[in-house]
């Protein structure tokens, strides 16, 4: 729905461009990158937003079952994520 939404709108406006500026080929090929591209960030965007509802809710339910246990899980997740920016500082003076 939202793909076809804007193949009708570019199209409309590229009706009302003038003829010597852009051949047919290149009208159509450039509406279909660029609603391609649209449409993988519309995506993006949407499983942001939705990844953080889904973490906000699990961990909810956690801890209602759990209560404050569940700190310690969430205290090592975020010590694994953060990780990789320690471990990837530039090399010391010996390695070089």
């Amino acid at each position: 729905m939202f793909r076809g939404s804007l193949i009708t709108l570019i199209f409309d406006k590229t009706l009302h461009i003038n003829s010597s500026a852009a051949t047919n080929a290149e009208t159509i090929t450039l509406m279909s990158a660029d609603i391609d591209r649209i449409n993988s960030s519309m995506r993006l965007i949407h499983e942001i937003y939705a990844g953080l509802i889904e973490i906000a809710i699990a961990l909810w339910l956690l801890y209602n079952l759990l209560g404050v246990a569940i700190m310690a899980p969430i205290i090592w997740v975020i010590g694994i994520i953060m990780f990789p920016f320690y471990a990837s500082f530039p090399p010391s003076p010996i390695t070089k």
